[in-house]
């Protein structure tokens, strides 16, 4: 044995052996020497130190020495390793338990190592460390992760990227944010990448979430009120940087009488009536325009590009209000039969230094109402003389608000009169005597009425004139055999109470039930059947007579009619001025005729003007006459003279 391999074995010896008995062995080598070095120094205070001894004292302490600093180099060389053990083992601990993806990848950009959270995440992705890199990220955020990655394997350096998105052959996505890190030699050369994954896709549909409840509705997932005006906002200001085509349209589109299948078929059946609008909707745009609902039954269209000349770019809107309609009435006339599903459109062109975002609503919703007052289901363009009209309207509005309190409306009657029988009763006809505008008919200020809510007070007001005539009519025998009829707002009849609002009338002037005749119009009809007839068999019980005002102006059928307990139909005014010479008028009146009949209604004709109308509505089988051919609408006060004057009129 040499005397290397004697020293590496005590060495190994001396490595193996306890902490602790290393400690004795240097503490009894130290004792030695310090004894080999007090010896000499009592021999040199005696005066003779032998050469020898003081020689082997010096090598033994250089020796004893060497030793102990070599026991205790080699000691803390254990503690280190132990530690960088301990260092290890804790981190291996921490990169297989972290619930963050944690993966190495050398300077070829190829994975080394992966840890269990983030194989948890890849597997069901189909991805594994084999998996190029190409396959790990979603092809829109592949060439900002690989220039990354790229630049830390072959620099020292750290990054944070968010909301990057990893895919895979499934076709599944998660969202992750990225810590990346490179891996430098000592040397200072790079040899690859440190990539820690976060996973933030539950952040994320949270966020998307929020942005949908924010931004969409929550109904139909069209864009909301607020996503729309953004985008009408940005289509302007394009429009102001001159960019795109010079023009853009809105679209205001409004469901005419959504209301009627909300309460008829209930909120969850509305529900989907509007989805199903919305999918309608949604097929006859173009990519790049969006359609939006405000909420309710509206929605709104913008058409961002349009031809520059305003002609062609009206010509084209209009192509696609008309496709609106179209598709409307194709898929939800199949969807909801017998349901009105029309809608009424308001169409606004805009261009650079034009109205701004409220200022193109508001004219929008205008001409849409333009839209509803020209009978519904078509569109309308604004114009300034729409604006002109709503002004004059609010106008009216308040002026109509003084009327009944200042006593301006007022009251005239026109007799009835049958064939055979001769007077058989009279029509109580409103007026509003206009300070400026001196007397409206009904139809210039009824709508309004009803739209302002005034409907109720007026329609009360009303029927007491009728009542208190009706009293005042008992005491005089020419007028206590005839009847009044009155008109009545489908919007009064709707209110809860209009039945007991009658009857107390009634009561309060000691009126026959009998002699009071309550006309209502084929749209309340339409819009709820089962409540009308409901409302009208309460009245009927208590010998109230009913009729229908305007009939065949309306699509009532006579199923529908059937199920009502009337005693009249009223022939439009619109279709009896056709006779005597309009062909398709007398087959129009004569169906008419013959419907009320059927059903065993009195057919009364309205707007009777002269004796050649009268003859030719009697061949036709009416014979109740209504109109200035019997007097002119008269205060009534000048009514007994007109009973006078065709009571001693000859025939």
């Amino acid at each position: 044995m040499d005397r290397n391999t004697l020293i590496d074995r005590l060495f190994r010896w001396l490595e193996a052996l306890p902490r602790q008995h290393i400690w004795l062995l240097g503490v009894g080598l130290s004792v030695l020497m310090v004894e080999l070095l007090v010896a000499p120094i009592g021999y040199l205070i005696k005066g003779h130190v032998p050469p020898d001894y003081l020689f082997t004292g010096l090598v033994t302490a250089v020796l004893v020495a060497s030793v102990v600093l070599w026991l205790a180099g080699r000691v803390l060389q254990r503690a280190a390793r132990q530690s960088l053990r301990q260092q290890l083992r804790m981190q291996h601990l921490i990169f297989e338990t972290t619930p963050l993806g944690v993966l190495t990848l050398d300077a070829q950009l190829q994975v080394t190592r992966i840890n269990p959270a983030a194989l948890q995440r890849m597997q069901p992705l189909g991805l594994n460390m084999q998996s190029a890199l190409a396959d790990w990220w979603h092809p829109d955020d592949l060439p900002t992760v690989r220039r990354h990655l790229q630049q830390l394997s072959t620099e020292s350096g750290r990054l944070i990227l968010q909301n990057q998105r990893i895919t895979g052959p499934t076709g599944r996505v998660i969202w992750v944010d990225l810590a990346l890190s490179s891996l430098v030699r000592s040397s200072g050369e790079g040899e690859g990448v440190l990539l820690i994954l976060t996973d933030v896709s539950q952040r994320h549909e949270a966020e998307q979430a929020i942005q949908k409840l924010a931004y969409f509705d929550a109904l139909t997932g069209l864009p909301n009120r607020r996503l729309m005006q953004d985008r009408l906002q940005q289509a302007l200001a394009s429009r102001q940087q001159g960019e795109g085509h010079a023009h853009g349209a809105v679209i205001f589109i409004d469901l005419d009488n959504f209301k009627t299948i909300n309460d008829t078929l209930g909120h969850q059946v509305g529900d989907r009536f509007l989805q199903t609008v919305a999918e309608a909707l949604g097929r006859c745009l173009r990519q790049g325009d969006t359609l939006a609902r405000l909420g309710g039954d509206e929605f709104v269209v913008i058409l961002p590009e349009l031809d520059a000349s305003p002609a062609v770019a009206a010509l084209d809107t209009a192509r696609v209000a008309k496709k609106i309609l179209a598709q409307l009435e194709q898929v939800l006339g199949q969807a909801y039969p017998g349901f009105p599903t029309s809608a009424s459109l308001g169409v606004v062109l805009f261009r650079p230094g034009g109205p701004d975002c409220d200022e193109l609503l508001r004219r929008a919703d205008i001409a849409m109402y333009q839209a509803k007052a020209a009978g519904r289901n078509t569109f309308r363009f604004f114009e300034e003389a729409m604006q002109n009209e709503v002004n004059q309207r609010a106008a009216l509005e308040t002026e109509l608000r003084r009327a009944l309190p200042g006593q301006q409306l007022f009251c005239l009657y026109q007799l009835q009169a049958r064939e055979v029988g001769g007077l058989c009763g009279a029509e109580l006809l409103l007026r509003w005597r206009h300070p400026q505008a001196g007397v409206l008919l009904p139809e210039q200020f009824i709508g309004l009425a009803e739209q302002s809510q005034q409907i109720q007070a007026i329609g009360q007001w009303v029927l007491e004139q009728a009542c208190a005539q009706l009293a005042l009519w008992r005491g005089q025998p020419l007028l206590q055999e005839l009847y009044l009829s009155v008109n009545v707002s489908p919007v009064q009849f709707a209110q809860a109470d209009f039945v007991s609002q009658v009857l107390q009338a009634l009561e309060r002037h000691q009126v026959p039930p009998g002699r009071l005749r309550l006309e209502i119009t084929e749209s309340l009809i339409l819009q709820d059947l089962e409540s009308c007839a409901r409302k009208l068999a309460q009245l009927r019980a208590h010998e109230v007579r009913l009729g229908v005002d305007h009939f065949g102006a309306g699509h009532s059928s006579a199923a529908d009619l059937s199920r009502l307990p009337l005693d009249q139909l009223k022939l439009s005014r619109r279709i009896v001025q056709g006779l005597p010479d309009d062909r398709q008028a007398i087959v129009v009146v004569k169906t008419l005729i013959d419907t009320a009949h059927n059903l065993g209604l009195e057919p009364v004709a309205v707007g009777v003007e002269t004796e050649a109308q009268r003859e030719q509505l009697l061949a036709l089988g009416c014979s109740t006459f209504q109109g200035h051919a019997l007097g002119q609408p008269v205060p009534v006060d000048e009514l007994a003279q007109q009973l006078m004057v065709r009571q001693l009129s000859p025939g």
